[in-house]
């Protein structure tokens, strides 16, 4: 009799233990396993969290952040009473909720499109909502004419952080989904693709450098939804897969096809959406796509003769801006060192519809959607881009309907010779 009561002692002490074990904070933890709460949620600490990759099941590593929040960079928020399906809020955009710890911590991002500065952080349950203010810090990169230095800016208020002596900078992109810029450098030798992380601790610094072959870059661009990264030179498209954000792994280059001399093509440009290359050509004011969807193999698309009664090459440069279905593809026209000899052309913009396909079996729609004259004279257009408040249309669309601007640098042919441009 005593040794049964004896058992059943320890059996109800071990079941007492397991039910007191204290929850584990940096674990990853299912929804339904947390408690529900009946009271107001309350933040107490909001922590930075970097570049971290967010693993799908087990535990986080401990990590001490810097207090500086930065668009894309993962956090974690702690506190009491979130229950079982809290909202998370970030400078009042709606944001995410990635994961949830053992103690009910929330793992989110912080989001793109906000402002910087002063920013509120909200957990809400159907008890009440608590916010607590972080600083959010945005950054910019530029160059100046003939530097070798690219110098980081607080983007808030321009102030100077930091110069990186990194060579001849030809593009740079930031990420859309993580805390990364992309940076592509070089010379006539080749170029190198840097990777910085803008998370990192004092200040933003470059953590992965590939180098890849070419002579010219004729476009690059980076889409966050395919997670890729695309560079079109003399010799082909150069892709490099962006899964791992901080460590971009590349493709072989895929040569252009035979119909297409290099020398032949003006610029290249990627679509939102990662499926599709578009290239314009000195041959017949011709634009060309091709898939992409697969980088190790690309696939021929649809050509569009963009001027099919011009005699002379007017294609200057081209530039994709994303909708709600599709994209649309803008490709200024305005004078070149051959259309000169024979007079001056209005200027235009060409406006198409892309409609990416599905998969490799079908090809990609393009159609001319509307030509818009510049009303400029004896100006010519020599590039053009977009820049919008939101990262999205439908963002846009929610703040203002002035929020997407199209911006393109002229010059005047008689006071600037063409030939002469670099």
């Amino acid at each position: 009799m005593y040794r049964l009561k004896s058992r059943c002692l320890i059996v109800l002490f071990a079941l007492a233990t397991l039910g007191c074990a204290k929850p584990q904070p940096m674990k990853i933890t299912k929804t339904l396993d947390l408690p529900e709460s009946d009271k107001a949620p309350v933040i107490s600490t909001i922590l930075d969290y970097g570049n971290y990759e967010l693993p799908t099941d087990g535990s986080l590593e401990q990590i001490t952040g810097d207090g500086k929040f930065v668009p894309g960079e993962l956090l974690i928020i702690r506190g009491k009473n979130f229950g079982r399906l809290p909202t998370v809020t970030i400078a009042e955009k709606a944001t995410p909720i990635l994961a949830r710890l053992g103690d009910g911590a929330i793992v989110t991002r912080m989001p793109h499109g906000i402002e910087a500065g002063t920013q509120n952080v909200a957990v809400s349950t159907e008890k009440g909502l608590h916010q607590k203010p972080v600083k959010v810090v945005r950054y910019a990169l530029a160059q100046a004419p003939g530097s070798k230095d690219v110098v980081l800016f607080d983007a808030w208020n321009f102030t100077k952080i930091k110069s990186y002596s990194v060579g001849n900078v030809l593009g740079i992109a930031f990420s859309e989904s993580s805390s990364y810029a992309y940076l592509v450098t070089g010379e006539k030798s080749g170029f190198v693709l840097l990777t910085m992380d803008l998370t990192a601790a004092p200040a933003p610094r470059f953590v992965d450098k590939k180098p890849f072959k070419g002579s010219t870059l004729l476009g690059f661009g980076y889409s966050a939804s395919r997670k890729v990264f695309v560079a079109a030179t003399n010799l082909g498209i150069k892709g490099f897969s962006v899964d791992s954000p901080g460590s971009p792994i590349p493709s072989p280059v895929q040569a252009w096809s035979k119909d297409i001399a290099a020398k032949d093509i003006i610029e290249a440009a990627l679509s939102p959406d990662g499926k599709n290359v578009a290239i314009i050509l000195t041959t017949d004011n011709t634009l060309a796509l091709f898939d992409i969807q697969v980088l190790h193999n690309i696939k021929k698309g649809p050509r569009l003769k963009l001027m099919p009664d011009a005699k002379v090459p007017l294609l200057k440069s081209l530039k994709f801006h994303n909708e709600k279905v599709g994209s649309s593809l803008y490709v200024l026209t305005g004078d070149t060192p051959a259309s000169l000899k024979v007079g001056y052309h209005d200027n235009k913009v060409i406006v198409l519809e892309v409609i990416s396909a599905r998969d490799r079996t079908l090809d990609a729609k393009v159609k001319i959607e509307e030509t818009r004259p510049m009303m400029f004279q004896k100006v010519t257009p020599s590039a053009l881009t977009f820049a919008s408040r939101g990262v999205s249309k439908m963002e846009d669309t929610a703040i203002t309907k002035w929020t997407r601007y199209f911006y393109f640098s002229t010059f005047h042919a008689e006071l600037l010779t063409l030939a002469k441009l670099p």
